[in-house]
């Protein structure tokens, strides 16, 4: 039920309680925007600890020095001077303004000060908006509340996505700290109701996000995409099945295809690559599955279709199953490709009907089209998915002989004691490109998206215009082909 991760300890301390969700922290172990800062360095510089009455306005009568000399000490801004906090005081800098220091009274001074509190495209607010499913982990420690290995924690298995997503974006704020600019990140649980998650888009610590990164699931989108448009937040949607609500909502990023448009791409790969072949489309008699294949099934029209009924574990469905199965070979022709397209996620329907293919490779030739979801099965036979040459479409191809991916990778590990999976490197990709751009151009930033970016992934983002006046959607697509004994992508 759960996987042994080292980190787990600090996830669960830096929970602290939100409106009616569970946030969390930047306690992660790669630490996150500190308001308070030291060095050590005592040659060059002092920590001025604040006190209750401590303005701009007396810092720089108490140094005389100028606010910019303070701001660029402490990484280009001015810290809030809450009691407590420390600022960095260049030695250098005491004195530079002797006479010409400005009366703390001006009002001219006092308008230049309030400037500091206010947030600009320097110093960008997101919130992440994942299932993380604490409530989950929450079980976990009650039953693990005094483990004699501090490693020995299990992390919910459902909860490594989105966990992994925020480490990745973790290490995205700390690059981008090095670059000038400042990112706060907070975290917060997906809700499991829309009452509840209009609690939290309309919450205060929300809704003054610049940006918003959310999954929220296909029946809650529609609805975060109306409240956030009403706040004026700018929403990006990690994943979707659909598009159509972004239509006419400019301030919307799909950050992958939606799942009809992966869907449709890979129809018109394989109308392109096997025209004149015989396509079978292999389906269960689900809503679900039903209307995937009806999407494969309207642009590959020269087709032919094999379905079964629903799995359930009932003795007299196995008994169906396996004699339905028996029958699959008559929908395969002799001196053609037989391009098999399966659209089903059910680990036993595609374990099976792979296993049968197998079984005619001597006499067939035989190519299978599956779905993304296939690459987390864990009964599915290296050597049939060779020997049935097996297309996978998905989002994100990893080149993981690129130097930045080799380097992110080891960044990950170093923080986090774990390999970083696919998530995390969406995480790192998404936050670290975004608050770039809105950086360079401010509200303006969907501009820059538009232009493309490259990175570890071949292609990381390739947005469009869904249509005039509507939101973005990236349209980076790949499919990938079982070759080697390893997954090659083919249309790059």
């Amino acid at each position: 039920m759960g996987i042994n991760i080292l980190y787990f300890r600090k996830v669960i301390r830096g929970l602290r309680y939100g409106i009616s969700v569970l946030i969390i922290s930047a306690l992660f172990a790669c630490g996150g925007s500190q308001k308070t800062g030291s060095r050590t360095d005592s040659q060059n510089y002092l920590n001025h600890k604040v006190i209750v009455g401590d303005t701009p306005a007396t810092l720089v009568e108490k140094y005389r020095m100028s606010i910019e000399d303070i701001r660029s000490a402490n990484g280009g801004k001015l810290p809030a001077l809450d009691p407590g906090v420390i600022i960095i005081i260049p030695k250098d800098k005491i004195g530079s303004l002797a006479s010409q220091i400005k009366d703390p009274n001006d009002p001219m001074f006092e308008q230049e000060s309030d400037t500091t509190e206010v947030l600009t495209m320097d110093e960008i607010d997101m919130s992440i908006i994942l299932p993380f499913y604490l409530e989950y982990n929450s079980k976990l420690i009650s039953r693990n509340s005094s483990p004699t290995d501090p490693t020995d924690f299990l992390v919910h298995e459902k909860s490594i996505p989105a966990l992994q997503f925020f480490e990745g974006a973790k290490i995205a704020q700390k690059e981008l700290e090095l670059e000038g600019i400042s990112v706060n990140l907070n975290a917060y649980d997906t809700e499991n109701d829309k009452v509840s998650l209009a609690e939290l888009l309309n919450s205060e610590d929300v809704k003054k996000s610049h940006l918003l990164i959310g999954s929220f699931g296909t029946d809650k989108n529609e609805e975060a995409v109306n409240i956030t448009k009403t706040n004026g937040n700018d929403l990006v949607i990690t994943k979707s099945y659909r598009a159509n609500y972004i239509d006419n909502n400019d301030h919307v990023i799909i950050a992958h295809p939606s799942g009809i448009r992966q869907c449709k791409m890979m129809a018109e790969y394989l109308k392109n690559k096997f025209e004149g072949e015989n396509i079978i489309i292999v389906h269960q008699e689900s809503n679900k599955e039903e209307n995937l294949a009806g999407i494969f099934k309207s642009i590959l029209v020269n087709h032919k279709s094999w379905s079964v009924p629903e799995y359930n574990e009932e003795k007299l469905y196995l008994e169906a199953f396996q004699k339905k199965l028996s029958g699959l070979e008559t929908q395969l022709e002799s001196g053609k490709k037989n391009v098999v397209v399966i659209t089903s996620s059910s680990e036993f329907l595609v374990s099976r009907v792979l296993t049968k293919l197998y079984t005619y490779k001597g006499q067939y030739d035989i190519v299978v089209s599956g779905l993304p979801t296939w690459q987390n099965f864990q009964s599915l036979d290296v050597d049939i998915l060779q020997e049935l040459k097996v297309h996978y479409f998905t989002t994100a191809y990893l080149d993981k002989s690129n130097p930045l991916f080799i380097r992110f990778r080891k960044m990950y590990v170093r923080s986090y004691f774990t390999e970083p999976g696919p998530d995390a490197f969406d995480g790192y990709c998404m936050v670290k490109y975004l608050a770039r751009s809105m950086h360079s151009k401010g509200s303006d930033f969907r501009s820059d998206l538009l232009l493309g970016i490259k990175d570890f992934s071949k292609q990381t983002m390739n947005y469009h215009y869904v249509e005039d006046g509507g939101g973005l959607e990236n349209r980076s697509f790949f499919i990938l082909k079982f070759e080697d004994y390893d997954l090659r992508t083919l249309n790059f």
